[in-house]
């Protein structure tokens, strides 16, 4: 709109201009703060893309007192307030929710840049009328439990919860490694170097960072201390903790009413303390390994929280669904990255000990095999041990029930795309023999039968993924239900 973008380009300085596709960390820009080259970069990225962007009129704020640090101090505030349709006119809500800036003098006032919530007080001349949408039952009225479908929005929500979770507790746990790897490497003459470059570049590979360590800059792999921090703090990164992190708590609390009580506070104790104590304090090496190590064990207290208290419906199904698929391409990318390249054997002990910590598994191993490290076995462990919760073929039978217990309104006696997608990689790894897995020919520098499987297989998983979403999320076209229904005659 030719008139509009004319004002907004000759009032630059009066107004707050938005992007309408903003990532995660960039901010709205005050045209009053803006560099005088700053000013004429946005211009001209307004006259190139003028659909792009959004002009708004810069609000006064008001200060609320806020108690930081120890003492009280003013911070901006914005109330944002909620009306309700009704026939014929709007019912205004009574409260609303309150924010504050997260620093003095911020005029940043939302959630993405690290704003607090603070409880809306209303005041009454007297008091309100206690109105009630529930049910009160007679005496010795017994209620019947009511089962609320499941919105594909929620589901979408649900799933992705568990596939964030999921990155999160791999990428820390393999990010812990390295660290503890990195003051070792002076002592093993040569091979804990060239494991720990290995481990490196299974980090890129799990997190997708590229190009990070498999660049072949030798100088970033001898120096990777930067790029190790940049894993952890970096928001506006794709694949780093930090954006994990921020992806995680934007899909819970979409779905905030679906989580209990200790559930929740789990998941703000998460966010808050990441954010405060690493991409706030600039941590060094030594200071992230334990930081790991607390944001490890908030991952895994809200795993038991939700295997304790969900009801499994349709919500669960969901939520596991998304950790038991993650689970599986992890595992699977961390693989391609370290095992199924051929290693010296002082090298290759290091990296199968390396995996096996990475994946929680090395105590298992130990009282399982009670023989040195070696790769058939680590492969049994980690592919084939079905009662084993870290094993691909766990992931793999979970998913297959999960999938199954899903509801379809049409040939439930057939199999859907999705169950045969899932089915097939079940099946195809539970015929596998280890040890063919490790036969190489001469001169080859990888195991090639184990690489073709793990290929196949996230292949395969990948369009379960895509089919899934495909017939559970797709919010824009009819609703999908996400309960069993009943046919006509069983009514």
């Amino acid at each position: 709109q030719r008139r509009e973008r004319d004002f907004v380009l000759q009032n630059l300085d009066r107004l707050v201009i938005k992007r309408i596709n903003r990532c995660p960390g960039q901010q709205a820009m005050l045209g009053a703060q803006l560099s005088r080259r700053d000013k004429e970069a946005l211009r001209a990225g307004i006259l190139a893309k003028p659909h792009l962007y959004v002009g708004q009129e810069k609000v006064g704020f008001s200060t609320v007192p806020a108690f930081v640090n120890g003492h009280i101090e003013p911070r901006h505030a914005i109330l944002r307030s909620f009306v309700v349709a009704g026939a014929q006119n709007y019912q205004a809500m009574p409260g609303g929710l309150t924010r504050i800036a997260p620093d003095k003098d911020t005029m940043i006032v939302s959630n993405q840049s690290g704003g607090l919530s603070k409880d809306t007080w209303v005041l009454a001349e007297s008091p309100e009328q206690e109105v009630s949408l529930w049910l009160k039952p007679r005496p010795k009225q017994l209620v019947e439990a009511v089962v609320e479908p499941l919105p594909s929005r929620a589901a979408d929500n649900l799933y992705w919860v568990g596939r964030n979770l999921e990155r999160i507790e791999s990428v820390a746990r393999l990010l812990r490694i390295v660290l503890q790897k990195l003051p070792e490497t002076p002592e093993f003459d040569g091979s804990g170097n060239r494991c720990l470059h290995v481990l490196l570049g299974a980090l890129t590979q799990v997190t997708a960072t590229y190009p990070g360590f498999v660049g072949g800059n030798e100088q970033l792999l001898n120096a990777p201390e930067k790029e190790l921090l940049e894993l952890a703090c970096n928001l506006s990164r794709i694949g780093t903790l930090a954006s994990m992190l921020q992806a995680f708590t934007q899909s819970a609390i979409n779905v905030r009413d679906l989580w209990s009580q200790d559930t929740w506070l789990c998941i703000d104790d998460i966010q808050q303390y990441w954010q405060r104590k690493v991409m706030a304090g600039s941590p060094t090496l030594e200071q992230l390994q334990d930081h790991l190590n607390e944001l490890i064990a908030g991952v895994v207290a809200f795993a038991g929280l939700t295997c304790e208290s969900m009801t499994r419906e349709s919500g669960w199904l969901m939520l596991d669904s998304g950790r038991r698929l993650e689970r599986a391409l992890l595992l699977m990318a961390l693989l391609r990255s370290t095992l199924v390249l051929r290693h010296e054997e002082s090298v290759q002990n290091l990296v199968l000990e390396a995996v096996l910590n990475s994946t929680d598994s090395l105590s298992i191993y130990q009282r399982r095999y009670r023989s040195f490290i070696q790769l058939p076995m680590v492969l049994e462990l980690l592919l084939l041990d079905e009662s084993h919760p870290r094993s691909l073929l766990y992931q793999l039978q979970q998913l297959n029930v999960h999938v199954t217990a899903l509801p379809r309104e049409q040939h439930k006696s057939r199999l859907s795309e999705e169950e045969r997608l899932v089915f097939k990689a079940y099946t195809d790894i539970r015929l596998i023999k280890p040890l063919e897995l490790t036969l190489v020919k001469q001169g080859e520098g990888i195991y090639t039968n184990l690489d073709r499987l793990l290929s196949a297989t996230t292949e395969v998983l990948w369009k379960a993924s895509d089919k899934i979403a495909e017939t559970y999320f797709s919010h824009a076209q009819r609703v999908q239900q996400l309960t069993p229904t009943r046919l006509e005659d069983e009514l």
